[in-house]
Formats: C-alpha cells, sequence, structure tokens
C-alpha cells in the first residue's frame, strides 16, 4: 500500500475550519493551513504569521521556511535549497530513513540575509499506527516523521488524513532518554481561517 503524504500533511478542510488545542504549558495554540498547490503554509496566529511552510511536488515534501521569532514577519529562517523531509509518495515501509548535509539555512531580518548556517538532518517515518490525541479528535491512524536535526535534538510531526498536521512534539536526549521539551497537540477543530501574511516575496 502506497500513501500520498501531502494528504496526510493537509488539513482538508482548511478553506472553512483550523485546529485550536495546547501546548506544554497549557496555553493555547493555533494552526491555520493554507495550501497554494505548491507550498503549504501552517499559520500559527490569527494574524496570519508566524508560519512554517513545507513545500511539495510529486516526489518530495520538503522544509523550506519557519519564523525567526514571534515579533516581526520580516525576521524568518530559510533552507536554501529546501531540505527534502519525505517522499510524497511512501510505501509504508518503517525502515525508511533519509540523512542530508549539510544543508545551508539562511537567516533574514527586515527580509535581509543577515546570516547564514547549516543543517544536518535525519528523517525517517512511522506508521499507520492508531494514536489518541485526545480532544474533538480521538484516536486517529497516524503516520509520525521524526527529524533528527542533531544527535541530540528531535522533532516528531503527526499526521493525519482526516486533520493533516495534529500534533509537533520536541525532545532532547537527555541522560540516554528522549525528554519532551515542547508540543503542540491542535486536537480541536474550530470554524473559520486566515489569509497568509509573508511581505518579503510572494509564496507560490
Amino acid at each position: 500500500m502506497t500513501y500520498d503524504l501531502h494528504k496526510w500533511f493537509t488539513n482538508p478542510n482548511w478553506q472553512t475550519s483550523h485546529l485550536k488545542g495546547n501546548a506544554q504549558d497549557g496555553s493555547t495554540v493555533l494552526q491555520y493551513c493554507h495550501d497554494t498547490g505548491h507550498n503549504l503554509i501552517y499559520m500559527k496566529t490569527q494574524k496570519g504569521w508566524p508560519w512554517d511552510v513545507k513545500s511539495y511536488d510529486a516526489n518530495w515534501i520538503y522544509d523550506w521556511i519557519t519564523e525567526a521569532d514571534w515579533t516581526d514577519p520580516h525576521d524568518f529562517k530559510e533552507n536554501v535549497p529546501k531540505m527534502i523531509m519525505c517522499p510524497r509518495i511512501w510505501d509504508g515501509n518503517n525502515g525508511w530513513t533519509r540523512s542530508d548535509g549539510p544543508v545551508p539555512v539562511k537567516f533574514h531580518k527586515n527580509c535581509q540575509i543577515i546570516t547564514t548556517g547549516s543543517n544536518s538532518p535525519t528523517f525517517s517515518l512511522k506508521g499507520p499506527y492508531p494514536y489518541n490525541f485526545g480532544g474533538g479528535v480521538g484516536t486517529l491512524q497516524t503516520i509520525r516523521l521524526d527529524y533528527m536535526w542533531s544527535p541530540h535534538d528531535l522533532e516528531q510531526l503527526y499526521l493525519t488524513l482526516q486533520h493533516g498536521w495534529v500534533l509537533w512534539v520536541y525532545k532532547k536526549l537527555i541522560n540516554a532518554h528522549w525528554q519532551i521539551q515542547q508540543y503542540s497537540n491542535h486536537n480541536w477543530v474550530v470554524t473559520g481561517t486566515v489569509a497568509p501574511v509573508f511581505p518579503c516575496f510572494p509564496i507560490p
């Protein structure tokens, strides 16, 4: 069996609704999904920013842009070239992994590049398996994308067909154990959408 991971990343009802939930500290988190036909823009507030931008084509899904901070939409981090996260069509092989590096990262302030860095990530896929998100979405078949960007830092994206990307978890390896540092669990469906705000250049 094969899986079109674009469908698992995308909230199928993004034109009419968004997701809401809680972070590890109990604060409210929002996620508005917008599909341009080439990029998935995940907005984290009603202002239309900050955001994560995942690109896609017929072959791959890429990590492209994320915010540098939550104070100014002119400041952001950009992978150039876009960083491959996973295949667009996955064969369900739970042994799938991909390591790249170093991938250049450009840091922008006021839309201008101020410095550069690099990332050497390892990605892997697991699932589908049932996962209980709680809230209003409950238990759903889930594909998990693991994104290890250092030997001690791991991000996990929990993807579903019904609601797209529901849960984000950040873990750190401490005393030989992966310990949760942060999470955002978007486990309620709420009516309403917002338009993306990205002032530096058009996102196609």
